[in-house]
């Protein structure tokens, strides 16, 4: 499996930061930290249970997370996983974002500190 772009757009989360100010960035951070931490563990439990419908509608939401928050390569790769029909490849893409899941939280965290720095 190819490397994950993992790299945070920073003027996605710097135009978020201008808009809604440095408290209002601060409480969003930490619900899109809490949304990362939780799509985790959703991921984590459909492939567990091996159930192709809830493997979707987690990388479903990851996209979305991923794309709103500046992480637009990984979020692309999401949604095209979770369109394959094949239950091994869906399974596999699935436990390779659960896996970056942590990754992308941590630069997540860098790149929001970056911005929330006096």
């Amino acid at each position: 499996m190819d490397q994950f772009d993992i790299r945070v757009d920073s003027s996605t989360l710097s135009a978020l930061y201008e808009d809604i100010g440095r408290e209002g960035f601060a409480e969003l951070a930490d619900v899109v930290r809490n949304d990362l931490r939780d799509i985790g563990a959703r991921l984590d439990a459909a492939i567990a249970a091996q159930d192709a419908t809830d493997l979707r509608r987690a990388l479903h939401k990851l996209a979305g997370i991923l794309m709103q928050y500046g992480f637009g390569g990984i979020a692309a790769r999401a949604l095209h996983a979770e369109q394959s029909d094949d239950p091994a490849a869906l399974a596999a893409e699935a436990a390779a974002f659960s896996a970056i899941v942590p990754q992308a939280l941590a630069a997540f965290n860098a790149a929001t500190d970056a911005l929330m720095k006096p």
